[in-house]
C-alpha cells in the first residue's frame, strides 16, 4: 500500500507508538514534534493523512487545524485530531 501519513505530536512516546502501529499497515510515516515542524512537513510534501495532537498549539486544536488547512494542498487532506482532554464527563 502506498501513501504517507504525518504524525504530529509533542510527546515522543506517543509518536513512537503511533508510528509503529501505522507503519504495520504499509504506509510511510513522517513525524513532527511541533506545529511548526508539521507545517513545514506538509508544505514540503502533502501527506495523505495527518494524525494531530491538539496539544501542539497553545491555542488548541481548532487553531492548529486552521493553520494546517492554510498550507497549499492541505484543503482536503483528512486530519484526525487527538485530544488528551480528560475533563469530559
Amino acid at each position: 500500500m502506498e501513501g504517507r501519513i504525518l504524525i504530529a505530536d509533542g510527546m515522543p512516546t506517543q509518536r513512537i507508538i503511533l508510528k509503529a502501529r501505522v507503519a504495520e499497515t504499509g504506509f510511510a510515516v513522517d513525524q513532527a514534534d511541533t506545529l511548526g515542524a508539521a507545517l513545514r512537513a506538509c508544505a514540503a510534501a502533502v501527506p495523505d493523512l495527518v494524525i494531530l495532537s491538539d496539544a501542539l498549539d497553545p491555542l488548541g486544536g481548532p487553531a492548529a487545524l486552521t493553520r494546517l488547512r492554510a498550507v497549499a494542498g492541505m484543503e482536503n487532506v483528512p486530519i484526525i485530531a487527538l485530544s488528551d482532554d480528560d475533563t469530559r464527563a
